[in-house]
């Protein structure tokens, strides 16, 4: 990436997640992404109030770009760390945040999620095979030409 232009270089280096030789990559904590993603959450719930209140209809999918990208992060991101109590490493705080998250979000009981991840996933016998919830959804799609 050495040929493109300075400036963009912080951004090849976050989209990329790889910094360019002799650059020091930033290190964004989890504090970060739990801060962003509600943030982003919180915004578009308020942009569609907004929105609605003033009339501006066309304007809604941009609010929902923001809540479902937050609520999205706070899932897939958040919430599975804490499942793998990885997110601060702290067990106790990593469970109450991850419970916190779901009964917030709305998605299925935490204590059940982390049990039938780690089996259902995780499990040495399951993993990438075609009783791996991850492997028949991209199967499903066509993204793995692997016959089970």
């Amino acid at each position: 990436m050495s040929s493109c232009p300075r400036w963009c270089q912080p951004f090849l280096t976050v989209a990329t997640g790889k910094p360019l030789k002799g650059e020091t990559p930033s290190r964004l904590t989890p504090m970060y992404h739990l801060a962003t993603a509600t943030l982003s959450l919180l915004s578009g719930v308020i942009l569609n109030i907004l929105f609605l209140h003033h009339g501006f209809l066309i304007c809604l999918p941009l609010g929902w770009l923001f809540t479902v990208s937050g609520a999205r992060k706070l899932q897939v991101q958040i919430v599975h760390q804490c499942a793998h109590e990885q997110f601060l490493g702290r067990e106790k705080f990593d469970q109450w945040l991850g419970e916190t998250l779901s009964i917030f979000l709305m998605i299925g009981n935490f204590p059940t999620y982390c049990q039938t991840h780690k089996k259902d996933h995780h499990g040495l016998k399951n993993l990438m095979t075609p009783t791996d919830p991850t492997f028949h959804f991209l199967q499903t799609l066509g993204l793995l030409n692997i016959k089970p």
